[in-house]
């Protein structure tokens, strides 16, 4: 099971340090993009408050730092969206088709949601032994985080376009396309 630690952060400035923790932890089940938003679909695992097994939705955003790391929020106040999709998931019939193991991007495309695939990196951690860690933040930060990806590309986002050309430049190369424009000069 991919494990996910909740906690927030009321700070006035973005911190991904926990402040406190959420009164749960979740199963991570998948991140799923839609309306040009990414949605982290967890199973309620280690509530105290009987909410086992429900389905936790939340609008997530990334922070990325030079090396490559980043750090993941999540808005601490839901969206109609994120509402919705939360509703449709705690439906009986829609939880024991997640229980047989039915991908949430299938789900939500049966029930005409236009979902893609989320260009988040990876929430889980590639480790059997880590946890994911998403630290919830204040709505209006959470918005300004949003709109700064908007308005610029981080070095880690860079560093992909790069590792992309180079991967496009190799396969050129090995389809003969250096040899046949040499000859035209």
């Amino acid at each position: 099971m991919k494990k996910i630690d909740f906690g927030f952060n009321n700070d006035k400035r973005l911190n991904a340090s926990f402040e406190g923790i959420e009164f749960y932890n979740g199963e991570y089940l998948d991140v799923v993009g839609c309306n040009q938003m990414d949605f982290l679909v967890t199973r309620i695992v280690d509530s105290g408050r009987g909410l086992n097994g429900n389905i936790d939705v939340r609008e997530v955003a990334q922070d990325y730092y030079a090396d490559g790391s980043y750090d993941t929020y999540a808005n601490q106040e839901k969206n109609e969206l994120c509402k919705k999709l939360e509703e449709l998931f705690n439906t009986d019939s829609v939880k024991e088709r997640l229980e047989k193991n039915e991908p949430v991007m299938g789900i939500l495309r049966k029930s005409d949601f236009p979902v893609y695939t989320s260009t988040l990196a990876s929430i889980p951690s590639k480790s059997e032994t880590l946890s994911g860690i998403v630290t919830s933040i204040r709505p209006e930060l959470f918005e300004e985080l949003k709109k700064s990806k908007r308005y610029t590309t981080s070095m880690f986002n860079q560093y992909k376009e790069i590792q992309r050309l180079y991967e496009e430049i190799k396969k050129l190369k090995s389809d003969g396309y250096e040899k046949s424009t040499s000859r035209k000069n």
